[in-house]
């Protein structure tokens, strides 16, 4: 028998049903740190959640290209994900230093088979939303599950506080990680970059 031909109206997209594993993972370790300190997490899909959504509570967002929120709302921050369409790569930018390009990953969809990863996190007030918003966005899943740890590991976080002012836990912040990315799995994060202000 040949194969059947399906039109366009046949497919029917599951955007809320799954949730890509690093994410997943990343929000577990968000959500047992959280727990530690007597609060509770509530997982939403990002097709889910409105503007008043984030304007009501402080929020986490979890991924990078996989969420529009995350480009959104950390778009004009110093550090953010970006792609160069010329050399098929992603990129984490800094809005000081624009001829910067080595955190990169090329060509990564569909193997993965790359050497490292690179993420950001940040915790900033958002003028947008009213709230305070935690981004833990990786280029690939390799980073954000990286970027999940960072935030859950207290000896990962004090790296990145090693030279942060005196009165940083009122300011904003922004983390840039690399990942070595070994077999299909991705190693510490170790800090590139911190941005206080």
């Amino acid at each position: 028998p040949g194969l059947a031909t399906l039109s366009l109206e046949d497919i029917v997209p599951m955007w809320e049903r799954y949730i890509a594993l690093a994410d997943a993972q990343a929000f577990s370790e968000f959500s047992e740190l959280i727990a530690r300190k007597g609060k509770k997490a509530q997982l939403r899909g990002v097709r889910s959640v409105s503007l008043a959504d984030l304007s009501s509570r402080p929020c986490v967002l979890i991924g990078a290209f996989n969420n529009e929120w995350t480009m959104s709302l950390a778009g004009e921050l110093r550090f953010y994900f970006d792609i160069d369409h010329q050399i098929k790569a992603e990129i984490v930018r800094d809005r000081q230093n624009p001829g910067q390009t080595e955190w990169k990953v090329v060509n990564s969809w569909p193997h993965w088979r790359i050497p490292a990863d690179y993420a950001i996190v940040s915790r900033v007030f958002n003028p947008t939303t009213g709230q305070a918003v935690v981004i833990a966005a990786g280029i690939t899943q390799y980073g954000t599950h990286a970027a999940g740890e960072f935030i859950a590991n207290q000896a990962y976080f004090s790296e990145a506080l090693s030279h942060a002012p005196r009165d940083w836990y009122r300011k904003n912040i922004q983390v840039v990680l690399s990942t070595k990315v070994v077999s299909g799995a991705h190693g510490p994060p170790k800090v590139l970059a911190v941005h206080f202000w």
